[in-house]
């Protein structure tokens, strides 16, 4: 019997649920009835687990071989716990803590102990621990190990060149995983890799990358920031997108800056009635997005340039309507909150400038610049619950020198507005010494060598 039910009758209540069964055996334990703890374990190994509508998916745990292997010191047991498959492994009880450590510190180590300590330790906050787990952990051919241990080389130690390695290592030992491709190439944007780099590795994974709404976006977003809009259009059109946290806005984002870059590239070729369609299209985004822009949505670089599609057309009455919409714009929403500046106060002030507005251009332009300054004296920090920052859902990041490279960004678009490209080239470089990923800052830097918003 168990705690006063037949066998059957146990195993029926409780469907012979491995979370169960650990609760119950350390019970046992602590009361110092081993027997006992072990005929249950050894009924619940022999006992298949009741199916149920909502299956518990630690209804087996390698935790119950462990314990086993524990309680008897059988070399045999120790050695069937650490056969087992080390995937979802996940312990979460102080006794589970003990008895890994216990197998970890045996002769010859145990990789797979290893791996859940990491988990748990990481867990806990512990994570120079986890990182010391993790390193014993991979020395086997689990993927997940070393991605593990990806992740701490960077978010612990900052290592991004070992952190890279181990992600190299956890996609050669399971090349289908497209998480891991996915988190490679964040990790390879945290580390500011050459674009070209990063787009001919997701290229290569395409196959992989399209089942993943983040790894297309970022595809996308690479096509863009190379300056291959129409395959980033292509890409974005060709399946349908869902809105994940911390991803809002990114799908609408690579749409709006395709259409635009297709359009300036119609400018360029003397096709104004070309150009006009992909502004128009900027925001009227499909329903395969998933998302739609808010009606309040900021619109003052789409307006601008549908006021320069207007004027190359010759229409001037609807040239200046469309700029006076751009220069009339205030503020906008960045990072969960409202600010009074950003790139597109760039595009008010060159709307401005072509409404003949020179001195109120210069005017915004300076008071831009004095915003990115005063940005630089302002210790960065995030004073809100906030889990949609995309910036920081699996590697950590220095906000310090992002916002950093935010305001050298903003001051680089400030000098390029007064004209003063020898200082915005040089804010520009701060940006791009930290981000590649930038869309306005490539566009600012393809704008210095080949002016065309002017």
């Amino acid at each position: 019997t168990t705690f006063g039910y037949s066998a059957d009758e146990f195993l029926h209540l409780s469907r012979n649920d491995a979370q169960t069964v650990l609760d119950l055996a350390f019970d046992y334990c602590e009361a110092g009835f081993v027997a006992e703890a072990l005929s249950l374990l050894d009924l619940h190994h022999e006992t298949p687990v009741d199916e149920c509508a909502v299956p518990n998916p630690l209804s087996k745990n390698q935790m119950t071989g462990y314990l086993k292997a524990w309680l008897t010191r059988d070399p045999a047991d120790f050695e069937a716990a650490k056969a087992q498959s080390p995937d979802h492994f996940f312990p979460s009880r102080t006794e589970e803590r003990r008895i890994l450590e216990w197998a970890q510190a045996q002769p010859g180590g145990d990789p797979h102990a290893s791996y859940a300590l990491g988990n748990t330790y990481y867990d806990l906050g512990r994570h120079e621990d986890a990182l010391a787990a993790w390193k014993l952990a991979a020395t086997t051919d689990h993927a997940q190990s070393h991605r593990n241990l990806g992740l701490a080389l960077w978010n612990v130690s900052r290592d991004g060149e070992k952190a890279r390695a181990s992600y190299q290592q956890a996609i050669k030992c399971d090349p289908k995983d497209a998480r891991l491709v996915s988190e490679y190439d964040q990790l390879c944007q945290k580390l500011n890799r050459p674009l070209a780099d990063r787009l001919a590795f997701l290229e290569e994974k395409r196959d992989l990358v399209v089942h993943r709404d983040d790894a297309t976006v970022a595809l996308a977003a690479l096509y863009n920031l190379q300056h291959q809009p129409q395959k980033a259009l292509d890409l974005l059109l060709s399946r349908p997108f869902h809105v994940w946290e911390g991803g809002e806005g990114a799908v609408l984002r690579q749409y709006t800056t395709a259409r635009l870059l297709l359009g300036q590239e119609a400018l360029e070729q003397g096709q104004p009635d070309k150009a006009l369609q992909q502004f128009e299209l900027a925001t009227d985004t499909p329903d395969s997005l998933g998302e739609k822009y808010h009606l309040l949505q900021a619109k003052a670089d789409i307006n601008y340039w549908i006021g320069r599609s207007y004027e190359a057309k010759g229409d001037a009455s609807e040239a200046r309507k469309h700029f006076e919409l751009s220069a009339n714009e205030a503020g906008d929403f960045s990072e969960m909150a409202v600010t009074a500046h950003s790139p597109l106060s760039y595009f008010r002030g060159l709307s401005l400038r072509a409404l003949g507005r020179d001195q109120e251009a210069q005017g915004l332009f300076a008071e831009l610049a004095e915003f990115a300054r005063e940005g630089l004296q302002t210790t960065a920090r995030i004073d809100y619950f906030a889990t949609s920052l995309p910036n920081l859902l699996v590697f950590e990041e220095d906000l310090q020198a992002r916002r950093d490279a935010e305001n050298h960004l903003l001051l680089a678009l400030a000098h390029h507005g007064l004209g003063e490209n020898e200082e915005a080239a040089q804010h520009l470089e701060n940006t791009l010494s930290f981000t590649l990923t930038e869309q306005r800052a490539a566009d600012l830097q393809r704008e210095i060598l080949s002016p065309l918003a002017s």
